[in-house]
């Protein structure tokens, strides 16, 4: 069955400092003549819209009361209070949208790719790359109130960058590399996961972090918004309230020849890149996937 999403109206207050306010109804009212005021954004069904298409303009329904918008006493002079009343098919119910010149800019999303297999050893001169080249696995376009950009004012994030990109990316990076002598043995110390200044950065800018199984805790959304995040991704919701930090995993690499073995461990690295409207970088962060280690040996 085809779903019908709801619209927050946005209030941009720009000043010594700027302010981003939603519309709703005062005290989240249901009843005939509750006004509308402004808010913070609480993501509660009296800050949701719904519009509906009439041959005489667009009726505007909180989600919360099934009433519409419409202007007291059907007055037309300036200063009149806006309400919500039960639908009657008036005049001042019914609402039009005025097509300005100015555009906002979309970003040009990139092309999702697959990631080829971790690079092996084939030969004992070979050079090996420290990290291959990130290819994007996934991606979604946030509205600009979902993403804490520091460098811009609230009202020059409207105008340049209504939506931001987030990119999952993956690439393997080379976690160690040695030559072991003949007939011994190599014990190896690997540091994965993830920094806890990437963990910090990531929950300030777009009020994320990865969990401990590698899945997204998602802030401040419904449900349904978190999983259509994760599915655009590509990966899944994390299932603990456990973040992911750097840890060490230990590798046993024995030489049973009577000649030098070469040995490398590749780390699959997950990466998440956001990027202004522009295609600007603002923020990346990367977690080495603790499970996913490819070891390559040569002979």
């Amino acid at each position: 069955m085809p779903k019908i999403s709801h619209t927050l109206i946005l209030l941009v207050l720009s000043g010594l400092r700027s302010y981003i306010k939603v519309i709703g109804v005062s005290y989240g009212g249901t009843g005939d003549g509750d006004r509308f005021v402004i808010y913070d954004d609480s993501n509660t069904a009296d800050q949701h819209y719904m519009f509906f298409s009439l041959d005489s303009g667009y009726v505007i329904v909180p989600r919360h009361s099934g009433r519409s918008i419409a202007v007291s006493y059907g007055s037309n002079q300036d200063g009149a209070e806006i309400l919500q009343w039960k639908y009657s098919n008036a005049k001042d119910q019914q609402w039009y949208f005025k097509k300005m010149n100015e555009e906002f800019p979309l970003p040009i999303l990139p092309v999702l790719e697959t990631l080829e297999p971790a690079p092996r050893i084939t030969s004992a001169t070979q050079n090996l790359v420290g990290q291959t080249k990130p290819v994007t696995v996934g991606v979604i376009m946030l509205p600009f109130i979902m993403v804490q950009d520091n460098n811009l004012d609230l009202v020059v994030q409207l105008t340049e960058s209504p939506y931001y990109v987030l990119e999952h990316q993956r690439n393997w990076v080379l976690l160690a590399e040695h030559t072991i002598p003949k007939t011994e043995e190599l014990v190896k110390e690997l540091t994965v996961g993830m920094k806890t200044t990437d963990q910090e950065s990531m929950a300030r800018t777009l009020n994320i972090d990865v969990g401990a199984d590698l899945g997204l805790n998602i802030g401040g959304l419904t449900a349904g918004l978190k999983l259509s995040i994760v599915t655009s991704l590509s990966t899944t919701l994390s299932h603990t309230r456990e973040k992911m930090t750097e840890i060490k995993v230990t590798r046993k690499i024995h030489n049973p020849y009577d000649i030098p073995l070469r040995y490398a461990s590749y780390g699959l690295q997950d990466i998440y890149v956001l990027k202004r409207t522009n295609g600007e970088v603002i923020g990346s962060w990367s977690v080495k996937d603790p499970n996913n280690i490819h070891d390559t040996t040569y002979p």
